[in-house]
């Protein structure tokens, strides 16, 4: 208002006001000077709204870019963690190792499963990490991960599990299911340094339209709630605010990626439940994630993959994969297992190789993406066609259309790149002996 009595001309302008609850708001102010010089005339609007929206466009563009940069750069990890991942499993299996280097073998394979970890969380904020939703009892998920979960925790912590009596049965991605639990006491064993009791505990809760929200995306129904408390040295109000943002780590530097969190917030979106988190410096963190109750309930709902021991057989297998490291690995590793196998680095050379094998050939296992304008989906079709009851797995790391994209009456399924020996041997072992003349029956992962 002063500018205008000392230009004596219009002004517009943001000011930032507080209300008598602390609240602020952003207002576009317009003034006038009035006839005689003495007066000024001042109109105000409320322009919050369209502020935090535009706020809200600039952080989904920017998140599009990284996203786009992320599962760039997971893509190019991927091929080479699932071949370092089957030339380790094929090392485990080599007779008379001395017990330095099987724990040695043990260790590297530890930490590139934690790698592999990596990779899908950048996959997910990437938006390209494919889903396969299951029906899943959480409780029997949670039990399957103790384990291993023990070894990547420190032997200062101590794990609790509390599960609820009720059936805990939702409709979700296993891997990524796996992925909340882990993220989630991986920040709890780094928020406790010197130790302490790391408790998950699933309850399942009904929410009515009269009970209260503590979260936006809060609504009335049964969900399964689980919970990952910690005795850690909790947070502030400044770090509560920033704590799903992308890239935000509190972290000392090469500690954390900052993509755990963000990570865990768009899982719990794509599944239709959200995430709450209560914390408190020095008194440690609580995190609930909300999850729906399966809509229908089945019968033998199994969480997780037993381990079991490695099967293999003698049929004929054409792989095709363009990505050489990977090709010679995986192919190496059937050879192991016993099938014979034939190669290709694309299309052109697994019909080349069809041509002269088909008889022989009794499974396909293609990657989707490929160089060219034959994809994996359009080559298993081409061949499905000579031979309807070809077996066949497409294997990818990418989600899009392709998830629910019809094959010969039944819905395509994906094995999950990067995977372990001990993954592929099962899967292959399990299309190969299917009734189905179709894909693997599920996804699977480590």
């Amino acid at each position: 208002i002063a500018q205008v009595f000392a230009r004596r001309t219009n002004q517009t302008c943001e000011v930032s006001l507080t209300r008598q609850d602390h609240s602020t708001l952003t207002v576009q102010t317009t003034a006038t000077l009035l006839p005689g010089g003495k007066e000024c005339f001042v109109v105000m609007v409320d322009i919050t709204e369209r502020k935090q929206a535009e706020a809200q466009l600039r952080q989904a563009q920017k998140m599009e870019v990284i996203g786009m940069l992320a599962g760039g750069v997971a893509h190019d990890f991927n091929t080479i963690l699932a071949a370092l991942l089957l030339h380790l499993g094929l090392l485990q299996q080599t007779p008379g190792l001395s017990s330095d280097v099987q724990e040695s073998l043990k260790e590297l394979e530890k930490e590139s499963l934690m790698a592999m970890n990596l990779t899908r969380q950048l996959l997910v904020f990437g938006r390209r990490e494919v889903t396969q939703i299951h029906p899943l009892e959480l409780n029997e998920l949670i039990k399957n991960l103790l384990k291993m979960l023990i070894r990547l925790l420190s032997s200062n912590i101590e794990v609790v599990f509390e599960p609820c009596p009720d059936r805990t049965l939702v409709e979700a991605d296993q891997g990524m299911m796996e992925q909340v639990v882990m993220n989630l006491c991986i920040n709890a064993r780094d928020a406790m340094p010197k130790g302490g009791r790391l408790t998950l505990s699933t309850t399942v809760v009904e929410i009515s339209n009269s009970s209260p929200k503590s979260n936006p995306d809060a609504r009335p129904g049964r969900f399964v709630c689980l919970t990952v408390a910690d005795q850690g040295c909790g947070m502030d109000q400044s770090v509560l605010k920033r704590i799903f943002e992308p890239f935000f780590t509190t972290k000392e530097e090469g500690k954390g990626t900052g993509l755990g969190l963000a990570t865990i917030f768009r899982i719990a979106k794509q599944h239709a439940g959200w995430i709450e988190v209560a914390s408190a410096v020095g008194k440690g963190s609580s995190f609930r994630f909300y999850i729906p109750v399966a809509a229908k309930q089945f019968e033998n709902a199994q969480a997780g993959n037993d381990p079991d021991e490695l099967q293999g057989g003698s049929e004929t297998i054409l792989l095709v994969e363009d990505e050489r490291s990977l090709l010679c690995a995986a192919a190496l590793s059937l050879r192991k297992l016993g099938y014979a196998v034939l190669e290709a680095n694309n299309a052109a050379e697994a019909l080349k190789a069809w041509g002269q094998h088909r008889h022989q050939i009794e499974l396909v296992l293609t990657d989707m993406i490929m160089p060219g304008n034959i994809s994996g989906l359009h080559l298993a079709q081409q061949l499905r066609k000579e031979k309807p009851g070809l077996k066949v797995i497409i294997f990818s790391e990418y989600e899009a259309d392709l998830v629910t994209t019809p094959f010969a009456g039944q819905e395509i399924t994906y094995f999950a790149k990067p995977y372990i020996l001990a993954t592929l041997a099962r899967t292959v072992r399990r299309c190969l002996t299917s009734a189905e003349p179709g894909l693997a029956d599920k996804k699977t992962s480590f």
